[in-house]
Order: structure tokens, then sequence, then C-alpha cells
């Protein structure tokens, strides 16, 4: 899949085979450990060759035919884009390329019919996986850990759910969904703290700080540790230079 003429070699051989091409789930790729530190940049940009610049080959040359019968696109990728992992700076790249492949291409495409959709893979037993834990002195217990973390079921996402997400998404029961990447994955216990957006300027630990509702809120979080009581005396001393007073003073007073 690095070499575009193979990638355009497996579009025609599938063309004559079936006469038509009515979807293309682009899912090739490997995470190769290409870190920052521990990879350089012939490394990086062989790594996007292998995760990335396929997806791209592939749409491009089914592209006629997926437009001739309407049909859909479904790029899996991997949550590493979101979460960050650590040592894999080229995947977690290639994999944020791909989530930005769906909206593009589905704001693209829209017109023409073709929907174009994504799946987030997160922990997925697959033959690579277990290759990958292999390298440790005990995969079973390295499996164990990881399934441990994972809240439902206490166990990872198997091939065959990955591919019912993919047939629904190619599927004409999905018929008015594009631009979307759906998460096949989970939340880990210790996850990380929910963001919050600024108040006015409340502080991060006022109960309404933590309602995405508050009216209060903007966008980032707040850092200088002011109260609610301290948000209104600073609305209040804004009314004389406000465009409108009355909305500031309501929009706070609810807090």
């Amino acid at each position: 899949m690095t070499d575009t003429a193979q990638c355009r070699a497996a579009v025609e051989a599938a063309r004559r085979h079936f006469d038509r091409i009515d979807g293309l789930v682009n899912n090739a790729g490997v995470n190769d450990g290409c870190g920052l530190a521990s990879g350089d940049p012939e490394r990086f940009m062989l790594s996007l060759r292998r995760n990335l610049t396929h997806y791209y080959d592939m749409a491009h040359f089914a592209l006629p035919d997926l437009k001739a019968v309407r049909g859909a696109i479904v790029n899996i990728t991997s949550k590493v884009a979101e979460t960050g992992q650590g040592g894999t700076s080229a995947y977690a790249a290639a994999n944020g390329g791909r989530n930005a492949l769906v909206r593009e291409w589905a704001a693209e495409l829209a017109e023409n019919g073709v929907r174009v959709n994504g799946v987030v893979v997160a922990e997925c037993w697959t033959p690579m996986y277990a290759q990958w834990a292999a390298t440790f002195p005990d995969p079973d217990a390295k499996r164990r850990h990881a399934e441990s973390r994972i809240p439902l079921g206490r166990r990872m996402t198997t091939p065959e759910e990955i591919a019912a997400t993919v047939a629904f998404l190619l599927s004409p029961v999905s018929g008015h969904t594009t631009g979307q990447a759906a998460a096949r994955r989970w939340r880990v216990h210790a996850s990380r703290p929910r963001p919050y957006r600024r108040m006015n300027p409340c502080c991060a630990s006022c109960p309404c700080s933590r309602s995405w509702s508050c009216p209060c809120m903007l966008k980032t979080p707040s850092r200088n540790g002011a109260s609610c009581s301290t948000a209104r005396r600073w609305t209040a001393g804004r009314r004389a230079t406000s465009p409108t007073p009355a909305r500031r003073t309501s929009r706070t007073a609810r807090c």
C-alpha cells in the first residue's frame, strides 16, 4: 500500500472483478513506533506513507465509481490521534490526517451523494495487537491489565464489532450520515479531567462551572480563582461600558 501504482492496480482489479465499486474501506496501517526521540525525518515520512497517503490514493482512484453509484467511504482510524500514546508521533499524525480527511471528503463529495465516515478504534484484539503483547514477558498479563481498565465488560472490542459498524456506515440504513467518526472506544477510570469553559470570571471549583449549560461560560478555563460573587461584582463594574447591561446581569445572576 506504500506504492501508488499498486493502489491503482488494486482498484482496477476490483473494478474488473465486480464491474462496479459501491464502497471503499480504508483500513491498512501499522503503529510502527516512530516517535519524536526514537524516530527520524525519514522514518516519519515512511510511516505517513504506510498509514495515511494510501488512504488518499485508494479514494482518488475509486472516486469515479463511487460517484457513479453514490457510494460510501469508511476510514478506519485510531484514538491515538485524540489521546496520544507517547513514542508514536508518525502514527498519531497519520490518524489525525485520516480523521481530517473524513470531514474534508464529506464536504467535497456531498453534492455527489458520496458519504464519508470514520470508525475510531481504541483497544481491539487483533493478530497485530497479540503480536505486540507477545513482546512482553507475560502477554496474558498485559492483556488482562489493558482489559481491567475498560469499564464496559472488562474486555476489548472485537474485530467483528468493528466490521458491524463499518457495514452499517456503508449500508443504505445510514444513508443520511456523513462526515462522522463513530468511536468504538471506552473511557478508562483515570481519565483526564473534563475541560471546562471559562466563566466571567468564575473559578473552576464553582458547581455551575461544571455544567456545559451555564450561561456564564465562554471558551477556556478560568485560572484566577475568583468566586461567583466576584464574577457578579466584575460584571456590575462593567455595566457602564456594557452595550447590553441588562443581559449581562441576567446571565451572571443565574450563577
